[in-house]
């Protein structure tokens, strides 16, 4: 049995997201148009994109791992100014795609597609993979906020559900 552990500020987070009527910052970073990411917007990606675990997310892609290596000097300043718009446009999916449950690999026509493409994405299909990732959120979400809101008009306790592992 599996369980997840929901508190009150996650179950808030969760109907933002389920409403799809959220503001996540690094979220419209991640499908902003390469050409018109300015220095900062660029740092911020450099500094948030490799937060995935190397060895079993960003290794899916060899073309993350590639743009992970020549992001390392200078602790991404290099990046900053040699990246192309064609890496930022990578970067932006394949960071976005590393955090995506594998399932949706199967399951998504469209994430499919862009998984097993790995590289050269274009503006036109960066921001189908922001369309899948708020349909993700728009399935996933509503399952715990109805429970979340059932168990409030009951004035019953949030109930404590961690994620078990075998």
């Amino acid at each position: 049995m599996q369980r997840s552990n929901v508190v009150p500020a996650l179950g808030m987070q969760l109907e933002e997201y389920a409403s799809g009527d959220f503001k996540e910052p690094w979220f419209s970073l991640a499908f902003k148009n390469a050409d018109e990411l300015t220095r900062e917007d660029k740092a911020e990606i450099i500094a948030r994109a490799f937060q995935v675990n190397n060895e079993r997310l960003m290794s899916r892609w060899p073309r993350f791992v590639e743009l992970f290596e020549w992001s390392r000097p200078a602790g991404g300043a290099q990046a900053l100014v040699s990246f192309t718009p064609r890496d930022w446009r990578d970067l932006q999916l394949l960071s976005q795609l590393a955090w995506m449950e594998e399932s949706w690999f199967e399951k998504d026509d469209v994430v499919s597609r862009l998984a097993t493409k790995g590289k050269d994405y274009t503006e036109k299909t960066n921001p189908l993979c922001g369309r899948s990732s708020s349909n993700f959120w728009a399935w996933c979400s509503p399952f715990i906020v109805r429970r979340r809101r059932a168990a409030r008009s009951r004035s019953a306790p949030l109930r404590s559900i961690t994620p078990s592992f075998p």
